[in-house]
Order: structure tokens, then sequence, then C-alpha cells
């Protein structure tokens, strides 16, 4: 009997032991693995009888989760905490500002005009949008080759240096690449006088641009001869404004079906008109002319308000040509 008592109080001796460990705030606090201290950590740990080189000695090794400031310093030395915990505490918080700092920059394209290819290195990373933007994140510091494309247009390449936490946007400007066919002169933009600008037309070989113009007329297409070339049209007096492509191109063996589509900017940037075409070439052609346009029957027409409008013509992905004219 007196054995069995023995053993009891043992049992509950232990017990009890077992659950004042458990219940420490340093046990309490080991339990969770990887966490890095709070404020309130640290002091739920003084307060609770934890030496204050034992609470440094688990800040050297968990860290903290907050920035150290001179208000939260003399909150710990009331609760306790020795100098040597106030300088360990300052090196974790040290440690926390170097790992939290960005380690990668983010690169800002603009390209004129939009919906050009964008490399990095000569790796594709994207295609800017009809505004001529695209955001690269998550770039490693060091120095890149960057380089934008587009159909028709000269490749503009440079070389860009990336800083971790840093955002620039850099500007490329893609001029027309032009070449001039025999008895055509070239001028700065392709609009309603002539040139030859080489383009990625696919699947036609080989094929140049060169000419795409505008003429008023009405809703029946005049000749060519009978044609008024021109880049500025009367409010008062205009009917239908008609574009007309022309194109070189190799001879091939055999039909080739293509689409073109047609979109108009109006004078406030924004889309007012978008319409596909089917088109063709045939074994023995080596050019191509096609003409299309809108408008209305009776001037003054509505479709048209004054302003500068500006026409792209588009083979898939690719831009073939843009042109422009005004209204007056």
């Amino acid at each position: 009997m007196r054995n069995r008592t023995h053993n009891a109080w043992m049992v509950l001796w232990c017990a009890l032991w077992v659950l004042a460990i458990g219940l420490s705030p340093e046990r309490a606090f080991s339990a969770e693995k990887g966490k890095r201290l709070s404020e309130s950590d640290i002091l739920g740990l003084l307060s609770g009888d934890v030496s204050s080189s034992r609470v440094a000695a688990i800040v050297a090794e968990k860290g903290i989760d907050f920035a150290l400031t001179p208000e939260k310093e003399k909150k710990f030395r009331q609760a306790g905490a020795t100098q040597g915990l106030i300088s360990s505490l300052r090196e974790a918080s040290k440690r926390r500002a170097q790992e939290e700092q960005p380690r990668s920059g983010i690169l800002n394209v603009q390209s004129k005009p939009g919906e050009a290819q964008v490399y990095l290195n000569d790796e594709p990373k994207g295609i800017t949008s009809p505004e001529g933007k695209l955001r690269l994140p998550d770039l490693p510091p060091g120095s890149y080759k960057l380089r934008v494309s587009l159909a028709g247009y000269q490749t503009w390449e440079n070389q860009v240096d990336i800083t971790a936490g840093e955002n620039p946007t850099i500007s490329a400007t893609l001029p027309i690449k032009a070449s001039v066919a025999p008895g055509v002169s070239a001028t700065p933009t392709l609009d309603s006088r002539q040139q030859a600008i080489e383009v990625d037309l696919l699947p036609v070989p080989n094929a140049k641009v060169r000419a795409v113009r505008f003429f008023e007329s009405g809703n029946k297409i005049p000749a060519v001869n009978q044609r008024q070339y021109q880049d500025r049209f009367d409010a008062q007096r205009s009917r239908y404004i008609y574009w007309e492509l022309t194109f070189v191109f190799s001879k091939i063996q055999s039909r080739i079906d293509f689409d073109i589509d047609e979109v108009w900017y109006g004078p406030n940037g924004n889309v007012i008109w978008r319409q596909t075409h089917n088109l063709h070439v045939l074994p023995g052609w080596s050019e191509l002319s096609y003409v299309s346009g809108r408008g209305c029957d009776a001037p003054p027409c509505g479709a048209f308000e004054r302003g500068s409008y500006k026409l792209e013509l588009l083979s898939g992905s690719h831009r073939v040509v843009t042109g422009s004219f005004e209204v007056y």
C-alpha cells in the first residue's frame, strides 16, 4: 500500500514537471519551428523569467520579423533586456533588412509603333501592346542586350543595365525600313506618296509595298487613270475615302491565298473600323493592287469628322504598312 502511494506521488510530480516545462514561454515558442520572433514574443519571454542571454541566443538563431527602432529598444529595456540582448536584436534587424532588399529589377519597354517583338539577349520576351507598352518583371541584375523588331521597320537595339529594385522605362522608336523602287521617290512616312517598303507579307515571297494611296469618290470606284490621290480631304465635300495598296513580289508557281486586315483609327486614336479582306495572287503575277474604303453616298459624310486619321494594314500578326490622311 505504501509503495503504491509513493509511486502515485512520483507519477503526479513528473506530470506536474512535464506540464510546467510544456507551458514555459521558451518551450511554447520553440515549438513553432522556422517562425521569427515578433515584438510580443520577446516581451513574453522576458516577462516569463527567461534570461536575457537566453532570449539573445533565440534571437540569433531564429531572427525577428520587425525593424528595431529606438522606441522598441526602450520598451525591451524596460522589460529587462540587457545590452547583450539589444545588440543581438540590432544584428537581427540588419539581417532582416538585407534579406528584404529587392533582388531583381523591372524593365518597361515603350516601342513606337506598338505590337513590336521584344528580345533580351536574343530571347523573345513578348510583344508590346498596340500602345507600345511591355513590362518585364523579375529580371536579375546585370547588363542585357535589348532588341525590338517589327516587320517593315528597322530593328532597334541597345544595351541596358538592370539594377535590383529599379523600374526604368526604355523608349525604342523604330524607323520605317525603306527600299526605294526605280523611279519612285522616298519620303519620311508612307502616306499618299509612293515608295517601296520591304515587308514580311507571308506567304507571298519577297513582297514589297510599292504604294498605299488615298483618294475620294462616290460608291463606285473610278478607273486608275481617274483617281486623284491626296492626303487631305474636305469634310463638306468628301464621300467615300478609299485606300489603294500596291505591292510587288517574286513570281510564284501556284496560287497563294492570304488575308489583309484593315484597321482605321480616328482623330482620338480609337479604332473606328475594322475589316478583313481575302486576297490571292496567281502564277505569272508580279504585282497586285487592291482598293477598299468607307464613307457615304452624299456629303457631308458623317463617317468623317475633322482631324487626322491613320490606317493600318496587317497580315496575320505582321503590320504590312500604315498610312495617314487629314480631314479638314
